[in-house]
Order: C-alpha cells, then sequence, then structure tokens
C-alpha cells in the first residue's frame, strides 16, 4: 500500500472485489518426517492438480512430524484427498492424529 493517505484512498477507489468460490481446508499431522510421505503425496498431487497440498514439519516434546494442508474449493474432492493422505500415513506406520476439516 502507498505511504500517502491521500494516494491510498485513490488506489483503494479504483479496486473492485467480486466473490468467489471459497476456498476450504483439511488438514492432518504424523508423527513422520516429510521425506517419508513425499513420493505418496507427490503421487496424490499428480491425480488432483486442482487441490494444493503443504506440507509443514515441526518439532514438539513427542518427536518431529508433518502436519499435511489441504486446501480448494471442491469439498468432496479435498475428501477424497484427506482419506488417500490419512491412508498414506498408515501406510506408512503411524496414526494419522489431529484431522480438522475447515
Amino acid at each position: 500500500m502507498a505511504g500517502i493517505p491521500s494516494v491510498m484512498r485513490a488506489m483503494i477507489s479504483t479496486i473492485q472485489l467480486e466473490g468467489g468460490a471459497v476456498v476450504q481446508s483439511r488438514s492432518v499431522t504424523a508423527y513422520l518426517g516429510e521425506s517419508q510421505v513425499a513420493t505418496g503425496l507427490e503421487a496424490i498431487q499428480d491425480r488432483y492438480a486442482e487441490i494444493d497440498i503443504g506440507s509443514y514439519p515441526f518439532m514438539d516434546d513427542d518427536g518431529y512430524g508433518t502436519t499435511l494442508v489441504i486446501r480448494g474449493t471442491d469439498p468432496v474432492a479435498l475428501d477424497k484427498v484427506l482419506d488417500e493422505i490419512k491412508q498414506l500415513i498408515v501406510d506408512a506406520g503411524e496414526t494419522p492424529r489431529n484431522v480438522v476439516a475447515e
């Protein structure tokens, strides 16, 4: 944003915001490293190009892990991707935790 208030007001008056599809998210956490799920996530991402998948590593008192966040506008596709990712976690020998749908 411009630093001069009058310039900023002039810029804002020209902006037209239009509504769009609502972006929803799903997330799941696993005590697995990113490298342990990378190949599986890549395959899932290839099947669902319209969905964004983010991987966020963490370290806490219980160890290291990864929170996987899925974003998109199609709730049915989001739920399918979430199910596939939860199965990927199970197949890697871990339990999916903190599953959240927003």
